[in-house]
């Protein structure tokens, strides 16, 4: 689970300054997922980001899950 987390924050994080890459490969974050599958996750959510809000958005799906923190 500690992989979607790192990918969330890193995703969040990542809109103002540098790459994915530099995110996840030069961070002086300790990481507790291995680099090649976070960033393999968050490329691909990246891409695939216009359908993933609209599905999201369509479906409701946030309204229907409890917020935990970490």
């Amino acid at each position: 689970m500690a992989l979607y987390y790192e990918a969330a924050d890193i995703l969040s994080s990542s809109v103002s300054r540098g790459s994915l890459r530099s995110h996840v490969y030069d961070s002086n974050t300790p990481l507790k997922s291995p680099p090649s599958l976070l960033y393999g996750l968050i490329t691909s959510c990246a891409e695939w980001d216009v359908v993933l809000s609209e599905i999201i958005d369509n479906t409701g799906i946030l309204s229907q899950e409890s917020k935990h923190s970490i």
